[in-house]
């Protein structure tokens, strides 16, 4: 399906022409700037510079918004609870998703127009297993609802933090699979840290005189794929993961002026926005404990939006939060504090044989430890470079008698209480 994506053709010239500078200079340049002939400069939407900046159109016959949308807030006092409720029906009529994953998407849309009140903002991952399960449409559903939505099926590092030049983008990524999954680091990079305001910002060196210049990567942003992304964004992620519908499930296609259709629901969360501002600044709310503390976050600016709507919709925010935060597996490391501690525990040691500790973790068949991902054995080396980490070495010690390498519990309690407790 060919979407009505938002022409970045001119932001992605001015970015194809200028990363190999930005390499460079990175790389190349930096040592020779002296103090003297360097500053550091904001990339910000008033830019004063002789050269204006480029600019974003729509695509020819494309019928969809300029970005930035010039949209003035709605005359009159709003009702939050019925837009809402607006919103996830329109989301309801087009795409096929949970009532939870409906809730999440809703609010996330609405926190699209506050993003500058949050500390952390998360981005929204739209998963699915295989293809025609209805991310273009959840894509374009959710353009229609979110505050300067800019969509585009590719695109570059640069043309992300050159976007802020222009106004505070919401940024879809359609297509994410084939170019963000396994594509370039820097990319990945540019896309993680928009997450914390605090380190949303790029520096770049511009100019004859590689004058450094630092750029916003602070916006809200959806990126769909087939298959998951790259871990790290997928845990700075609120996921939803897409199905295919079924043949009982019915929605009705996307209107090809859907986005004008919506024009006045953006007014009125602009509106909404503008009357509430300063009371979601002042909001303290945390999400329950659910074991996985980055979920938190995430869910942070979602919580504060729902309690400034209605209880009702503080209550759905609970409901949705339970349902689509997954407990975090441990990492590799962390699973090998855990069942180390539980060797001691249950031995009542205070130390152990390297050899007799491996052989404890791989009596059990089920452990993980018998087939460790990648096919490889637990062996006294490759324990030693899992503990590394947590500065836990093997010592020599004498034990029944005669003189072994092995691990003083003593060793792990600060491991064991930064990391298991």
């Amino acid at each position: 399906m060919l979407h009505e994506s938002i022409e970045v053709e001119n932001v992605l010239t001015a970015g194809q022409q200028n990363q190999d500078t930005d390499n460079t200079t990175e790389h190349n340049h930096n040592s020779s700037v002296s103090e003297d002939e360097s500053s550091i400069e904001t990339a910000a939407p008033e830019s004063s510079s002789a050269t204006p900046p480029p600019s974003v159109s729509p695509a020819e016959g494309g019928g969809v918004r300029d970005f930035p949308e010039d949209l003035p807030p709605w005359d009159d006092p709003v009702d939050m609870d019925c837009i809402a409720d607006q919103m996830r029906a329109l989301i309801s009529k087009h795409c096929v998703l949970t009532e939870p994953e409906k809730v999440a998407i809703t609010l996330w849309a609405i926190a699209s127009y506050e993003i500058d009140t949050f500390r952390i903002f998360p981005k929204l991952s739209l998963i699915s297993p295989e293809k025609r399960c209805g991310k273009t449409t959840t894509l374009e559903t959710l353009m229609a609802l979110c505050k300067n939505a800019v969509i585009s099926a590719n695109t570059s590092a640069a043309v992300i933090y050159r976007l802020t030049s222009l106004g505070k983008p919401t940024l879809m990524i359609d297509e994410a699979d084939t170019f963000v999954k396994g594509g370039d680091p820097s990319l990945i990079g540019i896309i993680n840290s928009g997450h914390t305001k605090a380190g949303a910002h790029v520096l770049r060196c511009e100019g004859e005189n590689y004058n450094a210049r630092a750029y916003s990567t602070w916006m809200p942003m959806v990126l769909a794929s087939i298959g998951d992304l790259p871990h790290t964004i997928m845990d700075r992620s609120i996921v939803i993961n897409l199905r295919r519908k079924t043949a009982n499930e019915h929605v009705a296609r996307i209107p090809p002026d859907l986005d004008s259709q919506c024009v006045d629901l953006r007014r009125q969360v602009e509106r909404w926005r503008a009357d509430t501002n300063s009371d979601i600044l002042r909001t303290e709310l945390e999400p329950p404990e659910l074991g996985n503390d980055r979920a938190r976050d995430n869910w942070t600016p979602l919580f504060a939006i729902a309690k400034n709507i209605s209880s009702k919709w503080l209550e759905a925010c609970h409901v949705a939060y339970k349902a689509l935060t997954v407990t975090q597996e441990p990492e590799i490391q962390t699973q090998l504090l855990q069942d180390i501690r539980t060797v001691f525990s249950q031995r009542e040691l205070d130390r152990i044989r390297t050899s007799d500790l491996i052989e404890e973790l791989t009596s059990d068949p089920d452990s993980g430890w018998t087939n460790v991902a990648g096919g490889w054995r637990l062996t006294p080396k490759v324990v030693s470079n899992l503990l590394a980490p947590y500065k836990i070495k093997p010592a020599v010690m004498r034990i029944d008698g005669g003189t072994y390498r092995g691990y003083n519990r003593l060793d792990f309690a600060d491991a064991f209480d930064r990391y298991l407790n």
